[in-house]
């Protein structure tokens, strides 16, 4: 039974220096996959920050040109919204002008007549006064 007993502590201890074996390989094999990730890892995280970087950049710009164009934009349509405006005084001022002008004239053409039927009879009476009387002497003061 002593043989027994020992032939059992040494098939524990082969089965332990077996499994000690196998635990040191494995540990090695992910120490290996281990170092192989991080350094994979470390790669891919340098150029992941190195792209975030970049892009922050470029969303930053993209950023400062919108707002840019965004303010353009507002300007150019208070400008649009300013002409109009002015648009509608000027073609509101061009009718009361026109209206106005088409008075005038009116008043205008009015008035000639009168005038040219005055001038006209004017010009008769200065025809008759510049007639001679009858009997009148040719030589005569007044």
């Amino acid at each position: 039974s002593a043989t027994t007993g020992n032939r059992a502590v040494a098939k524990v201890t082969e089965l332990l220096t077996v499994l000690m074996t196998q635990l040191k390989e494995d540990a090695k094999a992910d120490k290996d996959t281990f170092t192989k990730y991080k350094a994979w890892y470390l790669d891919k995280s340098k150029s992941e920050r190195e792209v975030i970087g970049k892009t922050s950049a470029q969303i930053a710009a993209l950023q400062s040109s919108l707002a840019s164009q965004d303010a353009f934009r507002k300007g150019k349509a208070l400008n649009l919204a300013t002409y109009g405006q002015n648009l509608v005084k000027v073609e509101n001022t061009l009718e009361d002008a026109t209206t106005r002008r088409g008075k005038e004239k009116k008043t205008f053409a009015d008035n000639e007549a009168e005038f040219l039927t005055a001038i006209d009879q004017l010009t008769r009476a200065l025809v008759v006064l510049g007639k001679k009387a009858p009997g009148e002497k040719s030589g005569a003061a007044s």
